[in-house]
């Protein structure tokens, strides 16, 4: 049997096999069969993608939360609004920003969206104390496959540890508010919920982020 390790893969492998070996180890294996790689498909919907997040120990926070936070499977897939990690809150009520109603408000306001005409998501499936920009190396696969899965429209970054897990070497400070490129979607960073909480003089600034989407969704 032919058995190749994740961790020491061939680095002259095609390209295609190495993403898949690559998205394999992210989810948590550490061997493969080779012959496995034939026909080989990512997650084909969001019901199975969120069954692997729930049954998911790839880093220790699973081990502190009931449930990690499941995907929505009936959100709409023009707007996404990616956020670093969902609240106590959050997780142990399962709905999204629910100790931030103001904010589902504030989309409202400016875009006229109501919370089930977009989707909200999180770089971190599980709640932590700590906000730790390591907890994503485990999770990120798990993002980025709700994205290939739903399309997105528009994607909006909320705060700089989001957008670094999409442009790793790019900083928030000077490109808040710009429309990137990011594969077939719009991506658009800008300040995150807590950082508007802390400082609401930022609120017109959101305010403009946002209206910047009108014509685009």
């Amino acid at each position: 049997m032919n058995i190749l390790s994740l961790n020491n893969y061939n680095t002259a492998m095609h390209n295609t096999d190495l993403k898949k070996l690559e998205f394999l180890k992210a989810i948590g294996y550490k061997f493969v069969n080779k012959s496995s790689l034939v026909g080989f498909a990512y997650y084909k919907n969001l019901d199975s993608l969120n069954s692997d997040i729930k049954r998911c120990f790839l880093c220790h926070l699973r081990n502190g939360v009931k449930n990690p936070f499941s995907i929505a499977e009936n959100s709409s897939s023009r707007l996404m609004f990616v956020n670093f990690m969902p609240s106590q809150a959050e997780e142990q009520s399962g709905q999204p920003w629910k100790d931030k109603e103001w904010f589902s408000t504030l989309i409202y306001e400016i875009l006229g969206l109501k919370t089930d005409e977009y989707r909200i998501s999180y770089a971190v499936k599980c709640h932590a104390k700590d906000s730790n920009i390591n907890h994503t190396d485990s999770c990120l696969s798990y993002l980025f496959e709700e994205i290939r899965l739903v399309k997105p429209k528009v994607i909006v970054t909320l705060g700089s540890e989001v957008f670094r897990c999409f442009f790793a070497n790019r900083n928030l400070n000077g490109i808040r508010g710009t429309l990137l490129k990011f594969e077939n979607s719009i991506l658009m960073p800008t300040f995150s919920v807590d950082w508007l909480v802390k400082n609401p003089s930022y609120k017109d600034d959101f305010v403009n982020d946002l209206n910047k989407l009108k014509g685009i969704l």
